[in-house]
């Protein structure tokens, strides 16, 4: 029978340590989700930033099949904190976004109106 190249200091009793599986697990899904968002907001990343997070995901992509789960969290660690970045920029973009939308105009809310309410459950009080 052949070797699943994993040390066996991460066999438990039944099998691949439940630790690395989930390191792994994490692994793939960030890959996978930051895949997902480098497709979605392309045209709203800048070169560089893209060249950082595929450098995240190639290094983390080496390390994927080894017996090191402390190596593959560091290296999914540094891809998530890539992609963070990709967050920020996005939200900064809204953001300018939505000022340049607003101008200089002083628009002026809406009149707010002053309604009485009760709460939920609450029993009328009889003053």
């Amino acid at each position: 029978m052949g070797s699943s190249g994993i040390n066996a200091e991460y066999m438990g009793s039944s099998g691949i340590n439940a630790e690395y599986m989930g390191v792994r697990n994490t692994a793939d899904s960030t890959l996978w989700r930051v895949e997902s968002t480098l497709e979605e907001h392309d045209d709203k990343i800048d070169d560089e930033l893209k060249q950082e997070i595929k450098t995240a995901m190639e290094e983390l992509k080496d390390v994927m099949d080894t017996n090191e789960p402390d190596t593959i969290k560091e290296k999914t660690d540094a891809l998530l904190a890539a992609e963070r970045k990709v967050g920020d920029k996005i939200y900064a973009q809204g953001n300018a976004q939505q000022s340049s939308d607003d101008g200089d105009d002083d628009k002026k809310d809406e009149e707010t109106v002053d309604a009485e309410y009760e709460e939920a459950g609450e029993e009328k009080k009889e003053k």
